[in-house]
């Protein structure tokens, strides 16, 4: 099995309830799965930059059509773990009611004709599946989160063939206790 993992919490790991719990999913996928490869994307450290008219027009392009000029725009980002994934563990933190502007730049980066969607616009990356470890301060609700956050991150991912997404919401102030924390982790069991 080959598993993405990415992360786009500005916060470093030690201050980052999504950048740790992504990582404990992660190892327990490997356990699961012990012949496993990993790929690691840190959209804050790896910076990718935001797309451009030209980056447009190529990544619509059908890939016999494209110049060097416009495979070039494109390898600004190197889509190819992406697509031989069989799992994703994306760790987004809630902003907003919404994902960061990093992450949605990776999805649009990641849509490619030919590549994630055919010419026809039908999504390519059939029988992979999605986790979404967000982290959420404040005063958010579930509803408001699933009608906003989670059904945007639904469609992108819809529109690339993949339906199979679980969202692994943690909601957390300073408050929460570390037995809420462990709890939360031990639950993680339960998706896999």
């Amino acid at each position: 099995m080959k598993i993405f993992q990415l992360d786009c919490s500005v916060n470093d790991f030690n201050e980052s309830q999504t950048r740790q719990h992504t990582k404990i999913l992660v190892e327990k996928l490997t356990l699961k799965y012990p012949n496993s490869e990993l790929y690691y994307l840190d959209l804050v450290k790896e910076q990718i930059p935001f797309i451009t008219k030209e980056y447009q027009i190529a990544m619509f392009k059908p890939e016999k059509d494209r110049t060097d000029f416009d495979k070039a725009i494109l390898s600004t980002y190197n889509i190819q773990p992406f697509l031989e994934a069989d799992v994703y563990v994306i760790g987004v933190p809630g902003y907003l009611l919404n994902v960061p502007a990093i992450f949605k730049n990776w999805l649009e980066h990641s849509f490619r004709i030919d590549a994630t969607v055919s010419q026809s616009w039908e999504g390519l990356l059939k029988d992979k599946r999605v986790y979404i470890v967000s982290e959420w301060g404040g005063i958010y609700t579930d509803t408001r989160i699933e009608s906003t956050f989670e059904a945007s991150i639904k469609n992108c991912f819809k529109i690339f063939g993949i339906e199979n997404i679980t969202f692994l919401n943690i909601f957390y102030d300073k408050e929460t206790n570390l037995n809420n924390i462990s709890q939360i982790r031990e639950s993680l069991d339960l998706v896999i």
